[in-house]
């Protein structure tokens, strides 16, 4: 009982269950194999039904016998929860138009087991119209649904933009993530229609136009073309083509008002013109009047007329001024004064003089009347306006005031009394001093706000007397001059983004009371600006008119700096920071001294792509991957960080190509993503590298930031290349292999060789040093095999990959020696030598000929011997060129096929020729006599046996063995050998070659000379 229950223990031991089990959704694979009843499977697909069924396996360890197979279990079903889908592939466009795209997009590879029942596109920049839809993201959604197709078509695009789009599936459990962008551009069309130009500055015969560049729709603007009419409402003619758009028209008529429009041209074609600006040339002093003509007089009184100047300047003559000047002695000595004389101001263009001197000669000159703001009465008169004095005038002077400065005006005096008021005074003359000038429009954009300058212009201010001789625009930072904001929330990369003005409008706690506080016009301003972005000189803010103390508060916070002194109306502030608001005042400057300020215009740039990323590394992750992080931007720009691009490159590609001017091809893609850091594959080992990161938001990628430098870990080496073999022998084949490309940051240290039969295993076969010669000789091999061999390196941190194979096989080893060799003599001074081949084998190479030797016996007297070569096929060979009556020891080899080498030389046999002996050959060969009987008697044996031509002997290098060796060219007997004879070179061959060598000297000789005769026949025959 005990013995049985051993047994079955034992059994239990040598019998165990191996559990296989299978899972099936379209047919049954391996889930779990092992000895355990209870696994957990994975990489299932969600919402998908399984069946699964268990296999037992038995191991059964020996003496015991197989079992036979087992059926498995009942399937059992298994259905997955279902899930979400995964991403779909990136949207493709199929159609580009010119204000619209047609996206196509396919099923997601995983529906998470249920059906998509709707799909999401979104779209960023938003078309017209949606810009309220637009997410934190910057996109816009354009599609939700399931569309015929799985296409849309998104209109109401801009022309020549483009577009990032982005699929997203979704089934009843919930949404897929965002499928990668595309990016697709729509067809580029005519430009916009530009925006009425302006003349933002003028003299009398130049005007300066500006226009705001118009849309380019999708393509380079290429030129504007500006025209303008006569100032006169007539025909419009070209005056600008060009890129510029502000430009200075030349050529104009004073006091004109002209008309300009504009047209913007790309590759596709022309815009429409823009609607009509207008703007007036200044106008200038009339020109004088002809000169007076006499049309009537009398004894006192002349009547003189004139006619209007041709030129008004642009605006209509008021007043004309008539002077008189005596010419004649008699005239002064009446109390006329002799220089000119003013004897009339009206509009008229006649007047009469009286009270002259008969007989008197006098000039006279009219010449146009400035009345500044004076008018004229409806007689064609001045009209004066009284002025109040408040002594009543007694003192004989009086302080007129509220005139305007600059100007001349005219006075005239009448004393009244209790009876009234006497005739007026003549008219006096006076001009009032110059002022500096009045106050300048606040700045204004001009041009849509830029993200790093701003396009502003003003409006001229009065002159007030004196012809302004510059403009100053000073600047400051509003967070500079305003209260602290309250903080706010950063975001994504970027700094704090506060409620911002729109473009142009006031600051309204800065914008009263500009003059209060400030320094009187022409006073210095005070110094001491500083972080001016185009330099300048500070000056102080003015205060908000609120208190004296609020204004003291404000200028002493304020640190306006100047960015612009000029004539001109117009400029642009370059060097700004984007999405931050400015502050900017204008004052102007004549003789008299600076004006006020203006009005402060709060003006802010527009959003920009963000700064760069802040302290870029990088660090060895592997041999073949590294970890890049960074620190956000320092500022975002107005727009929150919506991706990051890395990029790598090798850092010896990247300096060479940076050396040559082509840093670009040296940089590739290698992260898109938004978070700060990501791990770089794909790398080789012992490499350095450098990486740059730029972040991106709806504006756009700003700069590269700082670029850093590491190194991957070394990893193995490259796989040897260029393996060849060559001296192939029947056990051995020697391999030479080119080193590795790439060493991977360690040298090589060893290599090593496997060689394999044709669907053997492989097997280490040889070990070495790197130090030695890239060769090997692989040994101990099977003879007539094919053999596969791969060389490998290795260096300190492992060993890399295997070689391509290369194949070759060994040679086969040398055929068996001949058998039963039998030697009898035949006709003539021969023997004739039968031998049998062993049976050959795959080992063995077949034999490709035969080698029969023939030698004196030991103790002979010196008879010459013999070596021949048989055909392979050849049993039996006659040899001659034997001593008659000497006995010779034969043996045989064959020669293997493909060069496998000759075999071992079979038994010898001995033989004796009949006859009498003849005597010994010298060592330098028989004589002619002698060597005749040999050669006749191997012919007659040839030719008695009757199995061979007749032999064509050469002498192949001497005596060997007493005897000459004697072969073909294809190594096969052509016939019975002879001894070789040395012949001496026969006369008259040399003398064939030394007449053949004259005659071809003789025939060049006569072709030089027909040659030349040609030449001269040419050259006479032309002339």
């Amino acid at each position: 009982m005990e013995d049985d229950q051993a047994k079955d223990r034992e059994l239990q031991l040598q019998c165990l269950l191996t559990y296989y089990l299978e899972v099936q959704e379209d047919k049954y694979e391996c889930g779990y194999c092992g000895p355990d009843t209870c696994t957990q499977l994975a990489d299932l697909r969600p919402g998908r039904l399984y069946a699964l069924r268990v296999v037992p396996l038995p191991d059964v360890l020996p003496p015991l016998a197989l079992p036979p197979p087992q059926a498995p279990s009942q399937p059992a079903l298994l259905l997955t929860q279902p899930a979400a889908p995964d991403a779909p592939p990136a949207p493709t466009t199929t159609r580009r138009e010119r204000k619209a795209l047609l996206f196509r997009w396919r099923e997601p590879e995983e529906t998470g087991g249920l059906p998509i029942e709707r799909y999401r596109l979104q779209i960023s920049p938003p078309p017209a119209g949606a810009d309220d839809d637009v997410n934190e993201e910057g996109f816009v959604e354009v599609c939700c649904g399931l569309p015929e197709g799985l296409k849309h078509r998104v209109p109401r695009l801009e022309p020549g933009t483009t577009y990032s789009a982005r699929v997203q599936a979704e089934n009843a459990v919930g949404a897929s993530p965002w499928s990668a962008l595309c990016r697709s551009g729509t067809s580029a069309t005519v430009p916009g229609q530009p925006t009425p130009p302006s003349v933002v500055s003028a003299t009398p015969t130049v005007a300066v136009v500006h226009w705001i560049a118009p849309f380019d729709g999708g393509a380079e603007l290429t030129e504007y073309m500006l025209e303008s009419d006569d100032g006169r409402g007539g025909e419009l003619h070209s005056v600008y083509q060009g890129m510029q758009t502000e430009v200075e028209v030349g050529g104009l008529q004073s006091g004109l008002t002209y008309r300009f429009r504009v047209t913007a041209f790309n590759e596709e074609g022309r815009s429409l013109p823009s609607a009509f600006g207008e703007g007036a040339t200044a106008a200038t002093a009339p020109g004088a009047p002809p000169a007076p003509a006499l049309v009537g007089a009398n004894r006192s009184s002349v009547t003189v007329a004139w006619a209007a100047p041709s030129a008004d300047g642009g605006s209509a003559v008021v007043g004309y001024e008539v002077e008189l000047q005596p010419k004649s002695a008699a005239a002064v000595q009446d109390g006329m004064p002799a220089d000119w004389v003013l004897v009339y101001q009206g509009s008229s263009t006649a007047c009469t003089l009286g009270g002259l001197r008969a007989g008197c000669t006098y000039r006279m000159r009219a010449y146009r009347l400035e009345l500044g703001s004076g008018a004229v009465d409806e007689s064609g008169g001045l009209r004066f306006t009284p002025v109040h004095l408040e002594d009543g005038g007694l003192a004989c002077c009086a302080r007129v005031e509220g005139l305007e400065p600059g100007l001349r005006y005219l006075f005239r005096v009448a004393a009244i009394n209790a009876e009234g008021s006497s005739d007026h005074s003549e008219i006096g003359t006076a001009s009032t001093m110059a002022a500096p000038p009045g106050r300048p429009s606040a700045p204004r954009l001009v041009s849509a706000a830029g993200a790093f300058s701003l396009r502003l212009a003003w409006s001229e201010a009065q002159p007030r007397g004196a012809p302004i001789m510059a403009y100053t625009l000073a600047m400051a930072v509003f967070d500079a001059v305003s209260s602290p904001p309250a903080p706010a929330t950063p975001t994504q990369g970027g700094s704090p983004c506060g409620e911002r003005l729109a473009p142009g409008s006031l600051a309204p706690d800065l914008a009263a009371g500009l003059d209060q506080g400030m320094p009187d016009a022409g006073t210095a301003d005070k110094p001491g600006a500083t972080g001016v972005p185009n330099g300048g000189t500070a000056h102080g803010l003015p205060g908000s008119g609120q208190s004296a103390a609020s204004a003291r508060e404000l200028a002493a916070k304020a640190a306006l700096a100047t960015v612009y002194t000029g004539p001109g109306l117009l400029t642009e502030v370059k060097g700004l920071d984007a999405f931050t608001e400015y502050l900017f005042c204008v004052r102007a400057t004549n003789s008299a001294g600076a004006g006020h300020w203006s009005e402060l215009a709060r003006i802010a740039t527009a959003p920009a792509s963000p700064t760069e990323p802040l302290r870029v590394v990088a660090a060895a992750a592997s041999s073949s991957s590294m970890f890049v992080a960074w620190d956000p931007p320092a500022a975002c720009r107005g727009s929150p960080i919506t991706s990051y691009y890395v990029e790598v490159a090798e850092a010896k590609a990247a300096t060479s190509a940076a050396a040559r001017g082509k840093r670009a091809p040296a940089w590739r893609a290698a992260h898109t993503g938004d978070v700060t850091s990501c791990r770089v594959d794909d790398l080789r080992p012992g490499r350095p590298y450098c990486f740059r990161v730029r972040a991106s938001n709806a504006r756009g990628a700003g700069p590269w930031g700082n670029e850093t430098a590491a190194e991957t870990a070394p990893g193995p080496p490259d796989a040897p290349s260029d393996v060849t073999t060559w001296q192939r022998t029947a056990t051995s084949l020697r391999v030479r292999w080119a080193p590795p490309a790439q060493e991977h940051g360690a040298p090589v240290l060893r290599y090593r060789v496997e060689v394999a039969e044709d669907g053997g295993e492989w097997r280490l076969a040889w070990t070495g040093a790197a130090s030695a010669a890239t060769a090997a000789r692989v040994e101990a091999l099977q003879p007539a095999t094919r053999h596969s061999l791969r060389v490998g390196a290795a260096n300190a941190v492992g060993e890399g990959p295997w070689s391509a194979p290369a194949s070759a096989a060994t040679l086969r080893l040398p055929p068996a020696a001949p058998l039963d060799v039998q030697a009898e003599p035949c006709n003539g001074p021969a023997l004739l030598v039968r031998w049998r081949v062993a049976e050959g084998d795959t080992m063995h190479a077949g034999p490709a000929s035969h080698e029969v030797e023939a030698a004196e016996a030991p103790g002979g007297a010196g008879a010459p011997g013999a070596r021949h070569t048989a055909p392979g096929r050849a049993r039996e060979l006659a040899l001659g060129g034997l001593a008659p009556g000497a006995t010779y020891q034969v043996r045989v080899r064959s020669v293997g096929m493909e060069g496998a080498g000759h075999s071992a030389w079979s038994a010898a046999t001995t033989a004796t020729l009949p006859g009498p002996r003849a005597p010994s050959l010298s060592a330098e060969g028989p004589s002619s006599g002698a060597a005749g009987r040999p050669a006749g008697q191997a012919l007659g044996a040839a030719a008695a046996l009757g199995k061979r031509r007749a032999p064509k002997t050469t002498a192949e290098g001497g005596l060997e063995a007493e005897g000459v060796r004697q072969t073909t060219r294809r190594g096969e007997m052509r016939g019975a050998a002879t001894r070789a004879v040395a012949k001496p070179p026969k006369p008259w061959i040399k003398w064939r070659k030394m007449n053949w060598r004259r005659v071809r000297q003789w025939v060049s000789a006569v072709l030089a000379v027909v040659a030349v005769i040609f030449v001269i026949h040419l050259i006479v025959t032309e002339h």
